[in-house]
C-alpha cells in the first residue's frame, strides 16, 4: 500500500574462515554478527561463542528491519518508515565498516584487554588500576533520566532543525516555535525519531549538513535565549574572565579564589619580576596572592564545537571545590582549523601556565584535565612535553577521553550504532573535520601520529607520563579508548602511576548534562566526584571512587 523505494546498499564481504585462519579474530567478527543480528531483528544467529558482558550489548529501541518491513504495509506511516529506512542504512553501513575494519586487520589483537572483557574472560575493571564508582546515586533512576534527557535532546535537535535553516531571525523564531509545539506536544514521539535522523545520511551529507548542524546544537549555550537559561544553573563565582595571550590562545579564568590582577597582564608582571627579583606584584604595586596549583582545562566538542563557557556547569563547581584558579582554553576549532592547530594551542596554554602563571601563584603543580576531545588534547600536551624534553604536567585527568582516533575496530566502538550523543557516522565525521581529509587510508595515516593519536606513542613516551586517574563512562563508545591505555601505562609505568574510574549507566558527555530542570540530577555527584579527584592528584593523595561523598 506504500511504495518506498529502499535503496540500502550494504556490501559486506567478509570470509569468517578466512579471518580465524589468518588473524584468529573469530571474537571480533561474532561481537560485529550479534549487532547485525539485533537491527536485522532475525533472532535466529547461533554462535558457539555468545558474548557475555553486558557492557557491550546494544539496546534497539525497536528499529529493526523486520519491524519497518511491517510498518511499510501499513498506511500513514511513511514518515516513520523513512526515517528507520535512514537509521538502519546508518547503523548497516558502520557494522559493515566495523567488518572491513576487522578483514584489513585494523583492529585490537585477538589477545587485547577489551575481548578479553567483552567475552568475559577478563573482568570488566581491573583490580590494580581499575574501579566502578558504586553507591553515589541509583543506577536504576539515573539510567531513566539519562533516557529522558536524551528524549528531550531529540525533541530539541527536530524543533531546531528547520530553524536552523532559516536565514533571518524572525523566521528562525516562527520555525522554532511552530516546530516546538507540533514536535513537543502533538507529536513528540515522532519528533525523539526525526530528532536521531537528524545524525544520518551519506557522507557528503553528514560532511555538508549534519556537521554544521552539530556544530549549532552545540554551541546552543552561547545563543542569547538559550544562555540565559543555561545561566540559571551556573554557581555564583568570584570571577569569570575571558583573556587572550598574544595570538597564542585565548582562554577562560574560572577562580573563586581572590585574582588581584587579570591573567592578561601576566606577561608584563612576569617580566617586572625577572628584572627586579621581587616576588610578583599587581601593574599598581600590590602584592598577588600565592595559589597551591592551577588546573588547565580544555572542553570537548568533538574538536568541532563548544567553548569554555560551554563547560562552566562543571568548572565553575571545580573552582570552588578545589580552591584553585582554572584556566580553561578556547582552542580553535576543525573544520576551519585542522590538526596539529588545537595540539599547538594546547601546548602553549601548559607552557604559559608553566612559565608565566605558574611563578606569579607561586606554584609548580599543574594538573591538565579534559573531556572527549579535551581529553585527547591533555594527552597530546604529555607526549609533545616529552618529545620536546619539556618539564611535564604534574598530573592529568582525561575525562571519557578519545585518545585513539584510528578506524580501529574494538567492541565498545559498536555503541555508536545507536549512540544518540556519538551516532557512529557523525563520529567520523568529526575526525574526519580535525584530520583534514575523508579518505579512510589518509585519515588512518594521519591519526598514526601521536599528537593525534597519544595511544600510538612509543612504549618508551608511555612509560615516562605524569600520574594519570581516567574517568570513563560503561556506556561510552570511547570506553575501549581508555581502558586500552590505561592497561599499557599499567604494563610500562611505575606502580600508583595510574587509575581509572568507571562510571555505571553513563553515556559519553556526561559532565555536560546537569542543565537547569531538564538536566540528569545524578550528574551534579559526578562532577563533585571528579573534583574530589582533582584534589587528590593536587594533594598526592589515594582516589578512592565515591569514598567521601557516600560517608
Amino acid at each position: 500500500d506504500v511504495d518506498v523505494d529502499v535503496d540500502v546498499d550494504v556490501d559486506v564481504d567478509v570470509d569468517v574462515n578466512r579471518i580465524e585462519s589468518k588473524f584468529g579474530f573469530a571474537d571480533h567478527v561474532v561481537l560485529v554478527l550479534q549487532y547485525a543480528e539485533l537491527i536485522l531483528g532475525s533472532g535466529n544467529l547461533a554462535s558457539p561463542n555468545r558474548i557475555s558482558c553486558q557492557y557491550y550489548k546494544a539496546q534497539y529501541d525497536g528499529i529493526t528491519v523486520s519491524d519497518t518491513l511491517k510498518r511499510l504495509r501499513k498506511k500513514g506511516t511513511t514518515w516513520r518508515v523513512h526515517g528507520d529506512i535512514d537509521l538502519i542504512s546508518s547503523r548497516l553501513r558502520g557494522l559493515n565498516e566495523s567488518l572491513q575494519m576487522i578483514y584489513c586487520g585494523r583492529t585490537c589483537a585477538e589477545d587485547d584487554i577489551v575481548i578479553g572483557i567483552a567475552t568475559g574472560k577478563i573482568p570488566f575493571v581491573h583490580p590494580e588500576y581499575g574501579k566502578l564508582v558504586l553507591n553515589l546515586y541509583d543506577i536504576e533512576k539515573a539510567s531513566r533520566h539519562v533516557t529522558s534527557f536524551l528524549k528531550i535532546l531529540m525533541l530539541a535537535n527536530a524543533s531546531t532543525k528547520a530553524s536552523f535553516r532559516s536565514k533571518t531571525m524572525s523566521n528562525q523564531i516562527a520555525n522554532l516555535t511552530k516546530n516546538t509545539g507540533y514536535y513537543g506536544c502533538c507529536f513528540p514521539h515522532r519528533g525523539q525519531h526525526q530528532g536521531e535522523v537528524c545524525y544520518t545520511g551519506t557522507d557528503e551529507e553528514v560532511m555538508t549538513k549534519t556537521l554544521p548542524f552539530a556544530k549549532y546544537m552545540w554551541n546552543l549555550p552561547e545563543k542569547k535565549l538559550v544562555k540565559q537559561f543555561y545561566m540559571m544553573g551556573l554557581p555564583r563565582i568570584k570571577h569569570s574572565i575571558r583573556f587572550e595571550v598574544g595570538t597564542r590562545f585565548n582562554a577562560r579564568l574560572i577562580a573563586h579564589v581572590n585574582i588581584v590582577e587579570s591573567p592578561k597582564n601576566f606577561d608584563q608582571i612576569r617580566l617586572n619580576m625577572q628584572k627586579t627579583g621581587k616576588q610578583a606584584t599587581t601593574l599598581k604595586g600590590k602584592p598577588i596572592p600565592k595559589h597551591r596549583a592551577i588546573i588547565l582545562h580544555f572542553h570537548g566538542g568533538g574538536f568541532i564545537s563548544m567553548s569554555a563557557f560551554a563547560h562552566e556547569n562543571y568548572t565553575r563547581l571545580w573552582a570552588k571545590q578545589c580552591k584553585v584558579p582554572i584556566v580553561s582554553v578556547n582552542y580553535s576549532l576543525a573544520p576551519q582549523h585542522q590538526f596539529p592547530k588545537a595540539v599547538n594551542e594546547a601546548f602553549e596554554a601548559y607552557k604559559w601556565c608553566r612559565e608565566v602563571a605558574g611563578p606569579i601563584w607561586g606554584t609548580e603543580k599543574i594538573v591538565l584535565v579534559g573531556d572527549s576531545a579535551g581529553g585527547n588534547l591533555v594527552a597530546s600536551v604529555a607526549v609533545r612535553c616529552l618529545q620536546e624534553k619539556f618539564p611535564l604536567p604534574f598530573a592529568l585527568m582525561p575525562v571519557y577521553p578519545a585518545l585513539d582516533l584510528r578506524r580501529v575496530f574494538s567492541p565498545s566502538m559498536l555503541l555508536t550504532l545507536n549512540d544518540k550523543m556519538i551516532p557512529y557516522l557523525f563520529l567520523q565525521a568529526c575526525l574526519s573535520a580535525y584530520l583534514g581529509s575523508t579518505n579512510i587510508e589518509e585519515l588512518h595515516r594521519a591519526a598514526g601520529n601521536p599528537l593525534a593519536s597519544p595511544y600510538t606513542a612509543s612504549d618508551d613516551i608511555i612509560s615516562q607520563f605524569p600520574r594519570c586517574h581516567f574517568v570513563a563512562a560503561s556506556l561510552d563508545p570511547l570506553l575501549d579508548n581508555t581502558i586500552r591505555f590505561c592497561d599499557r601505562m599499567n604494563k610500562l609505568c611505575p606502580s600508583g602511576t595510574v587509575s581509572m574510574s568507571i562510571v555505571p549507566q553513563m553515556i559519553h558527555g556526561f559532565l555536560s548534562l546537569n542543565w537547569p530542570i531538564v538536566g540528569v540530577k545524578e550528574v551534579l555527584k559526578l562532577i563533585k566526584e571528579c573534583g574530589e579527584y582533582l584534589d587528590a592528584l593536587i594533594e598526592e593523595k589515594e582516589i578512592v571512587p565515591g569514598n567521601r561523598l557516600n560517608q
